[in-house]
């Protein structure tokens, strides 16, 4: 789902729990977990129901944060899930 050195440091597990939420969460339904390997901490937060993005049409709004050696990053945007299941940021 997510891109850059965030994305590169998540495992399968985080990614996997993304999906879900973003899969079957109902809007501002919160998800949260600490990944046990790595001590990171998550949240992730449908912000709306799905839509029509950019010509794609499973698309949501999200809200998420993670937070790892005493930093937090702030996560917002659009997600659209592709052909195999997994969502992307768009």
């Amino acid at each position: 789902l997510l891109g850059g050195a965030i994305g590169s440091n998540m495992e399968s597990t985080d990614t996997q729990k993304i999906n879900n939420t973003l899969d079957h969460n109902q809007v501002r339904k919160t998800s949260k977990w600490t990944n046990k390997n790595t001590g990171t901490k998550y949240t992730m937060t449908p912000m709306s129901q799905t839509m029509s993005y950019q010509g794609q049409q499973n698309c949501r709004k999200y809200h998420g944060t993670i937070n790892n050696d005493g930093k937090q990053q702030v996560l917002k945007g659009v997600a659209c899930k592709q052909s195999d299941g997994r969502w992307k940021t768009s």
